[in-house]
């Protein structure tokens, strides 16, 4: 690899230099790639599967290639999102034996003719628009709340229509809003990611850098307040211990930053100024306001109170 300098000129009328890399001709592409590319035979490639298994697209072909691990005909339900969710996919794993419900983009609709999201606002919130394939039986609907979603499924559609509460920022107040049995069976059954990116993004431990294995490490620690807050408040539920002493997720991050700076730390030592006070010192003592009361440092935590450090109350004056 060789380097050249270049001198230009811009339309100013100015001279700039410029360095100007020339690469080998004998470097191939594999050369140019990283390591870690070159050792991974699989590296970006679709699940391999068996003649006529494939739908054609790849995040379907891994929902498939993970369902095989699935005794089939035992009518089991699979749930995912849009990301995975193709018309085809659901038609495929009824052959197998697997009912599925997912949200489902707009582009996938497959000429499928719903009302436009603005006939449904103008019905109101709740409004629903279903159709239903007389020969799969794959329901296609789309049900207005704040906004437009779309759902398919190949074992339940609308009935039984439930109502289900939502906030109205224009009333203030809890309004009730009629929901088809695909949401609701869902929302039901498809909360533990979604939940998590909802739960991550409110108090998200993040930091902008350019080294990216940083990045990973953040979103570890996410990962760990959140699912431990939700176990939390699984146990809680279970001992029956009162909601006026469940923390919530702010709460319980605070703690644990707080029990992560003291842990294993002393506590800082009480120092007294040695030899007789000044006259000065006295001086200011008596031109300064009334003596406040004391304020005391609470307890230490409970986390830390056995790691055989000192955590002492400190009093101020």
């Amino acid at each position: 690899m060789d380097a050249d300098l270049e001198i230009r000129v811009t339309r100013s009328g100015r001279r700039a230099r410029q360095l100007v890399i020339i690469p080998d001709a004998d470097i191939s592409v594999a050369e140019a790639e990283s390591e870690d590319d070159v050792d991974d035979p699989d590296y970006g490639k679709a699940p391999e599967l068996a003649e006529g298994e494939s739908v054609g697209y790849q995040p379907a072909d891994f929902v498939i290639l993970l369902c095989k691990s699935l005794p089939q005909q035992r009518n089991y339900i699979i749930y995912f999102d849009n990301w995975f969710n193709f018309p085809e996919l659901q038609l495929r794993l009824k052959q197998y034996g697997f009912h599925s419900v997912g949200t489902l983009r707009a582009n996938r609709l497959r000429g499928c003719q719903l009302k436009s999201e603005k006939d449904l606002r103008k019905e109101g919130r709740g409004s629903y628009d279903c159709k239903v394939d007389a020969n799969s039986g794959l329901c296609i609907l789309r049900w207005f709340d704040n906004c437009a979603v779309q759902i398919s499924s190949s074992h339940v559609a609308v009935e039984p229509l439930k109502m289900v509460e939502r906030w109205d920022n224009k009333a203030k107040k809890h309004v009730e809003v009629p929901c088809p049995a695909a949401v609701i069976e869902y929302n039901a059954n498809m909360g533990g990611v979604d939940l998590f990116d909802m739960l991550a993004g409110l108090y998200r431990v993040d930091h902008m850098s350019r080294k990216w294995y940083r990045r990973i490490f953040y979103w570890a620690l996410n990962v760990a307040c959140v699912n431990s807050w939700i176990l939390y408040r699984r146990h809680c539920s279970q001992l029956s211990v009162p909601n006026k002493d469940v923390l919530d997720l702010l709460g319980f991050v605070t703690r644990i930053s707080q029990c992560l700076i003291v842990i294993n730390k002393p506590a800082p030592p009480l120092q007294r100024k040695r030899g007789r006070p000044s006259i000065k010192a006295t001086d200011d003592k008596e031109e300064q306001a009334p003596q406040q009361k004391r304020t005391v440092n609470s307890s230490p935590l409970t986390e830390i109170q056995l790691d055989n450090v000192g955590h002492l109350q400190v009093c101020q004056r």
